[in-house]
């Protein structure tokens, strides 16, 4: 929609392709952030134009892809913490309490084995050690649901719940523009989860598809 990627459809498969202008240079519509134009990076090889959805699969499995996403959502994190939706970066506060859960359980795992092996008479030391393993397990299971979000953070969810129960409403869409309507919401209903729930609000209505999406003979123009 904001006219870098256009999407063709081979009957039964898609395939992804960056939008040429008129002189055969990469279309620019607007600035990209730093992790939008890594997954462009992503989605197409160096000097290449076309990604087919096996392609794409095929990429999505390799390490090297997978590390770049994750790359991704810390570049995402680090731009909403400085817009002040978190206090800091959540990614960085669940990797340090998940390295302090592994030191715990581990510190109390090599405890269990020493008084184990070496304490004589009763062990009732090993119910201290027992007791470690199940807080630093704790702490790595309880990290992600951590308060972690501002004021502002907490009022931009809530808001973004009601978007998202707002997309997936039962009730039909009637407006005097629906394609506009469809195509402007689709991304936000896809980033949400709601994406079926907002088609079918357009069941039955008839427009033409949107201009990224194009048939085999045309892609081969763009």
């Amino acid at each position: 929609e904001r006219g870098y990627v256009g999407i063709a459809n081979h009957g039964t498969e898609f395939s992804f392709g960056k939008r040429r202008s008129s002189d055969g240079r990469d279309v620019v519509v607007s600035e990209l952030a730093a992790f939008e134009q890594t997954v462009l990076d992503q989605l197409f090889r160096r000097n290449t134009i076309r990604a087919s959805q096996h392609d794409i699969d095929v990429r999505l499995g390799q390490r090297l892809f997978s590390r770049t996403i994750a790359e991704i959502y810390l570049g995402v994190y680090d731009s909403l913490t400085e817009q002040g939706y978190f206090h800091d970066n959540p990614s960085g506060v669940w990797e340090r309490y998940r390295t302090i859960g592994l030191g715990l359980f581990f510190v109390a795992l090599v405890g269990f084995g020493l008084t184990l092996a070496f304490l004589p008479g009763p062990k009732f030391a090993l119910i201290m050690w027992v007791g470690l393993m199940l807080a630093s397990l704790v702490v790595m299971r309880g990290a992600p649901y951590l308060p972690r979000r501002t004021a502002k953070g907490v009022q931009a969810l809530q808001d973004w719940t009601a978007v998202r129960n707002g997309l997936a409403a039962p009730t039909a869409i009637d407006n005097a523009d629906p394609a506009t309507l469809y195509r402007r919401y689709l991304p936000y209903a896809v980033a949400l989860g709601v994406e079926v729930e907002w088609t079918r609000r357009f069941a039955g209505v008839l427009f033409q598809p949107p201009n990224w999406l194009v048939t085999r003979a045309d892609f081969l123009k763009i």
